[in-house]
């Protein structure tokens, strides 16, 4: 397994934590937030079938407080 910054190139739609929410930020919204340089995503690429994602992490130079976080999006 290989740490790298995501790329176009890399397969992230089989891509499958179990967690919804999770799943839906890397296969629609990470790379809006990677260009508009909110965030850097790196993911762990299988070195037996290159380019597929097997895990990711977003680094972000930012943060938003708890309190100014609306109740419903709380979970």
């Amino acid at each position: 397994m290989t740490l790298k910054v995501l790329e176009k190139k890399h397969n992230r739609n089989g891509f499958s934590c179990g967690v919804v929410e999770l799943d839906n930020y890397i296969k629609q919204y990470v790379s809006q937030d990677v260009k508009r340089k909110l965030a850097v995503c790196y993911i762990l690429e299988d070195e037996d079938e290159n380019e597929n994602v097997i895990a990711y992490y977003t680094l972000s130079s930012s943060s938003i407080d708890q309190d100014d976080i609306p109740d419903h999006l709380k979970s």
